[in-house]
């Protein structure tokens, strides 16, 4: 038997099969690691596109919300005055709204139940009702009292519903 003999120029080819073999390696780590930084790019660019596109509906919304507000408080709505913790608050969905009126005159005289249901005559407000506040909110009363469809006016717009808001304030204390 012969003994195996690795001459010069088997040697030379084996190293640069090696060497080629070590450069290819290389190449698709760093091709994957630029493939990567380029999704990664991508994604980043899509997300500030959905985020600018999300921004302008928004403001557009706002500004059709407010016009909305307007309309309501200029065609006549309910003022009223929504408490949370004996303080002036903004309207927030699925709060409910009840009739001062149906109130008991005595204070010690339990208006709801321990799950919040109206009793001893405490009645909601009408369903359909629109009623507004003095924060430019405006809103629709719902089933059971629930207010719904909430509306709010823009600040820069603030004034002119203060306006319109305290009108109906004074026809409804005359």
């Amino acid at each position: 038997m012969k003994p195996f003999v690795i001459n010069k120029r088997f040697a030379v080819r084996m190293s640069f099969v090696f060497l080629l073999l070590i450069g290819t390696t290389v190449h698709q780590t760093s091709l994957q690691r630029w493939q990567s930084d380029l999704a990664a790019s991508q994604q980043k660019a899509n997300r500030s596109k959905t985020d600018e596109q999300d921004s302008r509906e928004r403001i557009k919304s706002l500004s059709s919300d407010s016009t909305i507000a307007l309309e309501r408080v200029k065609a006549g709505c309910q003022p009223i005055v929504q408490t949370l913790n004996n303080r002036p608050s903004r309207f927030q969905a699925d709060m409910r709204v009840f009739d001062a009126q149906t109130f008991p005159a005595n204070p010690k005289t339990p208006r709801f139940d321990q799950s919040g249901n109206p009793i001893n005559g405490v009645r909601p407000l009408p369903e359909g009702l629109i009623i507004c506040n003095e924060f430019g909110d405006t809103a629709i009363v719902g089933f059971d009292g629930a207010i719904s469809d909430i509306k709010r006016v823009q600040p820069s717009q603030l004034s002119e519903f203060l306006t319109h808001y305290n009108r109906k304030q004074q026809e409804k204390s005359n």
